[in-house]
């Protein structure tokens, strides 16, 4: 998935993508992640669930998973920061390069 704004992540498609980078193997089935930028809010949450299976940070989320999902770009964007900062505290360096 290509994003052009911070708001395209609203999906969590691409946080299982990163997840399944870190664990070098599909950690998240990719029958599992519902993929595109025009998701429904029933598709989003699925998403956000298979996450929260993988990455226990992601249950923190619930209280302003309504705006993640809406596109609200600062809930976005504090989600972008957390896993940017949780990708670099497990990523390997070659996982760094295949996402780049």
């Amino acid at each position: 998935m290509s994003t052009e704004d911070i708001s395209d992540l609203k999906t969590g498609e691409v946080w299982c993508e990163v997840v399944n980078v870190l664990d070098g193997k599909e950690t998240i089935k990719a029958n599992e992640i519902n993929k595109g930028k025009n998701l429904s809010e029933i598709e989003c949450r699925e998403n956000y669930k298979a996450l929260e299976k993988e990455v226990k940070y992601v249950s923190s989320l619930h209280y302003f998973l309504d705006e993640i999902i809406t596109g609200n770009k600062m809930a976005n964007y504090e989600v972008a920061v957390w896993f940017k900062q949780y990708f670099e505290e497990n990523a390997k360096v070659e996982d760094r390069k295949s996402v780049v």
